[in-house]
């Protein structure tokens, strides 16, 4: 039933995420426990990477693996009596509270066309205030049951997952409630994430196949990745912090400025219809002029902000896009600006 439910689960609902078969890896850090925790040695914790979280749980019920960089999920726990999972998904970006049930049904629908909300109340859960879901729907033939606690505000959003088939959740449910209790939020000023902020690193260069020209980039920032979206870039960049993306697009046909620029903003508002454009100026990056821009709109109620340059001259055409939410923008403004002046036309 592993097989069966999570693969579907987590190659459909989030976002291409496989199945993994690594060892575990032990990523928990030191705490000072709680009065209610200093005496039990079953209670055990993890940490958020990059998001200000923390889960206590029992290890005697449950084991737990990390996520791999490549994951979307950061943390999967099993009951140590079987067929009874759980996931955390957490991100940086902020998501409208209002949203979150529309976004949880959406994907579950994809894997599940009939599922449907059964609970919903909003609880508190030590000192944050969540939102409870349990859906129901059926996957390849199996009634499954999800149960989870959804949460965004300031450190980001969370999305901590239980899930089940449907004749075993009321049996496991108590256990599913006290997982789902252990989430904790703290305060980012308070808290040192287990994974690592970047620093300066080694210069590294890609060259286009096709066109001329050259990006170089800071490796201790910037790491290149397949394709996020299955989209034509040449080549998309993420950043090691998480949720800051970036990508190439060049063609070898000439496109008037003008025209490039109506496309950027096309493509903009075909996935966020308030999409503007709030920044242009023309800039010269290492001897080529380029378009200066900054489009913001708003995709499924998450803001976010492109800030790109765009460059069309005999060798062709280039749409070179930096973006991210925009809760996240002048955070990572300057580094975003400094990849994009690596790009250089050969």
């Amino acid at each position: 039933m592993k097989k069966v439910i999570s693969i579907v689960l987590m190659t459909i609902i989030f976002s291409g995420c496989a199945w993994f078969e690594h060892e575990k890896a032990d990523t928990r850090e030191e705490k000072e426990p709680s009065p209610a925790e200093s005496f039990r040695e079953d209670v055990d914790m993890v940490r958020g990477d990059k998001v200000a979280y923390g889960i206590s749980f029992d290890n005697s019920k449950w084991t737990y693996e990390k996520g791999a960089i490549e994951d979307e999920f950061e943390y999967f726990f099993e009951h140590k009596d079987g067929d009874v999972y759980a996931m955390i998904i957490a991100e940086r970006l902020a998501i409208p509270f209002e949203s979150l049930k529309t976004m949880a049904l959406e994907n579950m629908k994809i894997a599940a066309p009939n599922a449907k909300v059964t609970f919903e109340e909003t609880r508190e859960v030590n000192g944050a205030e969540v939102l409870v879901l349990q859906m129901e729907g059926t996957i390849t033939g199996i009634d499954v049951k999800y149960y989870g606690y959804y949460y965004s505000g300031e450190v980001g959003t969370i999305q901590f997952l239980t899930y089940t088939s449907k004749n075993l959740f009321s049996e496991y449910e108590e256990e599913l409630t006290e997982l789902l209790n252990g989430l904790e939020l703290y305060d980012e000023g308070d808290y040192v994430p287990a994974g690592r902020k970047a620093e300066e690193g080694e210069k590294l260069s890609i060259s286009g196949e096709n066109m001329g020209y050259s990006i170089t980039y800071d490796s201790g920032k910037w790491a290149v990745v397949d394709s996020l979206y299955g989209t034509d870039s040449e080549y998309d960049f993420e950043h090691v912090d998480g949720d800051i993306y970036a990508m190439v697009i060049a063609e070898r046909i000439e496109i008037p400025l003008e025209s490039l620029k109506q496309l950027a903003l096309d493509n903009a508002l075909a996935v966020a219809p308030d999409a503007e454009i709030v920044f242009e100026e023309e800039r010269t990056v290492n001897g080529a002029e380029v378009l200066a821009m900054k489009i913001r709109g708003t995709i499924e109620g998450i803001p976010f902000q492109y800030y790109g340059y765009y460059y069309t001259g005999e060798e062709g055409s280039i749409q070179f896009v930096t973006y991210t939410g925009l809760s996240l923008f002048d955070e990572y403004e300057d580094d975003m600006t400094e990849l994009l002046e690596g790009l250089k036309i050969e």
